[in-house]
């Protein structure tokens, strides 16, 4: 690096010793010889020299020095140049009429200032004869006009200039550097991109909050017009639909992006669903960290590829808002076994690898299979070996699932849930039978939001209680449906329904009847046989009917026998 304190200038030879004057000597000159020579003006002490920075490269505060203190150009009036072998010398005034001009005195020539600083490859230039001006001094002075005028007119000298104007404009905050200008444009590139990013994320999240499948039968395509007739699946429909109402954004990266940089492939999609995974968990977990405490619910399962899951969530207080929370927070696969020192092990480095302390792990809920409740080997027991604080429970949802279950053993609470189904399946098999109902629930219950029983889920426990407790409402309008279907009989409605209607009506009536308080057992037991005899006639009714359709259809195929067909040979 060049240093711009001014370098010493170089030591002087003999022939140019005598052009300058020092201060010692032109004391001790008599005013007679003083008079004889012209006067010896001596250089600024500030001066620096251009050949000095021919070739070298300079930092832009170094240029900017160099140029605004135009120390390179400065020769004092009264300087004597120096003269060649021909008798020429340097003329002072082509400094004046060229203003890009400067001269060095350690090589008696003239350089082209904006060429040394700002030139680029000399030897490229044409017309540049060894890079006089730029990399050589001028000093040819008897054409000295002649190839200055020219040189203003090489395109390498124009392109310096311009070079060094733009640079000092930027140097003096009137106007932004190149590489500002492409750093701006980069910026508004990458802004672009993360708005259209941000609507890719914003699909995922949208799937995934409404339980869509992302993918489709094909998703290959970009948009629904690209895939008319297999499905692009959610997340492309949703962007086309996105661009169609008005994300211009969206619409002009698809329209212009390259295939592979528009971002909807299925990679790119499993990258944003993990993204947005893992930004979810680490949320959840600073909450849990903000609580301190917690406990690990965890419970093993075989998916579809038969491969053993560890499901792991946390129950913790949340401190914004005072509540108690249960969040899903990891899918561990249980690659090692499922004995409970394997899934200690891996629960322990599950939540180690979440980030959770497991110094204020203060509860464990598993359900009571051995490997995980056993008192010696069990997960719940090798972990409370090392974090003696975390206390094992049985899931209380796995409890109650369990006392639900067997509670279905019992014949009469059996019966009772098969009377309900039986009358779920009977309306909602049948849409005439619907409306009926609803026009008994107009009738006796016209303040009911409920038009419809709920069916009784075999796999969920919980929605059976909202089911009991939508058919308990609507007890009444049901029984009274039976009956209205039962006395309007065959003539409008079909022998099953009657028959179905009458017996589901006898068990409904029965079981409230039996349960009501203060029931007397001798008209408990005539109300039983009641309901026994009725369901005999019914019985007998239905064959009856069923044998005058036997009959009925002898009848026709006597009267209208089959033909035998053969093919001809």
């Amino acid at each position: 690096m060049v240093n711009l304190r001014h370098p010493q200038p170089p030591p002087q030879t003999p022939t140019q010793s005598h052009h300058l004057a020092q201060g010692s000597d032109s004391e001790t000159e008599s005013e007679g010889e003083s008079e004889e020579r012209p006067p010896k003006v001596a250089r600024p002490t500030t001066y620096s020299d251009i050949a000095d920075y021919v070739g070298k490269r300079l930092s832009s505060e170094e240029l900017y020095a160099l140029l605004k203190e135009d120390n390179l150009k400065t020769v004092p009036d009264g300087y004597v140049f120096p003269k060649n072998k021909k008798g020429r010398s340097f003329q002072k005034r082509w400094l004046e009429l060229y203003k890009w001009l400067a001269y060095s005195e350690s090589e008696d020539g003239g350089y082209c200032l904006f060429c040394v600083l700002f030139g680029r490859d000399f030897s490229s230039y044409h017309g540049c004869k060894q890079g006089c001006l730029a990399r050589g001094p001028l000093t040819s002075f008897g054409k000295a006009l002649e190839v200055l005028k020219k040189h203003t007119t090489k395109e390498h000298h124009k392109s310096a200039a311009l070079r060094a104007h733009d640079f000092l404009r930027v140097m003096d905050r009137k106007q932004p550097s190149a590489r500002s200008l492409i750093s701006r444009a980069l910026s508004e590139r990458i802004a672009q991109n993360r708005l259209v990013v941000a609507s890719l994320i914003k699909t995922v999240v949208l799937c995934g909050r409404q339980c869509f499948a992302l993918r489709g039968h094909r998703d290959s395509g970009v948009c629904l017009e690209e895939s008319v007739e297999a499905n692009p699946g959610n997340f492309l429909a949703l962007l086309q639909f996105q661009m169609e109402a008005g994300d211009k954004v969206l619409a002009t990266h698809v329209s212009k992006a390259a295939k592979n940089g528009r971002y909807t492939s299925p990679q790119v999609q499993n990258e944003i669903i993990d993204v947005v995974g893992s930004q979810i968990t680490k949320s959840i977990v600073s909450k849990v960290n903000a609580g301190k405490f917690f406990t690990v619910i965890a419970d093993e399962v075989t998916d579809l590829s038969n491969k053993e899951i560890l499901t792991l969530v946390i129950r913790y207080v949340e401190l914004e808002s005072t509540t108690i929370r249960e969040d899903f927070v990891s899918y561990v696969e249980c690659d090692t076994g499922v004995t409970g020192k394997c899934l200690a092990d891996k629960i322990i480095s599950s939540l180690t690898t979440l980030g959770l302390n497991l110094n204020y792990l203060r509860g464990q809920a598993y359900d009571g299979a051995g490997n995980m409740a056993g008192a010696a080997k069990g997960a719940a027991a090798l972990i409370t070996k090392r974090h003696c604080l975390a206390l094992y429970l049985h899931c209380s949802s796995h409890c109650l699932n369990l006392a639900v279950v067997k509670s279905l053993q019992i014949a009469s609470i059996r019966n009772m849930m098969g009377v309900i189904n039986r009358t779920y399946v009977f309306f909602d098999s049948h849409p005439k039978r619907q409306k009926s109902l609803e026009k008994a629930i107009s009738e006796f219950a016209p303040a009911s939001k409920i038009l419809k029983l709920k069916d009784l889920c075999r796999t969920r426990w919980v929605q059976r209680i909202d089911a009991l407790n939508v058919f308990r409402s609507l007890l009444l309008p049901v029984v009274a449906c039976f009956q209205s279907i039962f006395s309007e009989g065959p003539s409008l409605w079909s022998s099953d329904s009657v028959t179905d209607a009458k017996s589901l009506e006898l068990a409904l009536c029965l079981t409230s009847g039996l349960q009501a308080e203060g029931k007397d057992l001798l008209c408990a037991v005539k109300e039983i046989d009641t309901v026994i005899a009725t369901l005999q006639e019914a019985m007998e009714l239905y064959k009856c009917q069923e044998d005058v359709k036997n009959k009925d259809i002898e009848t026709m195929f006597q009267r209208h026998p089959r033909k035998n067909t053969t093919c001809a040979p």
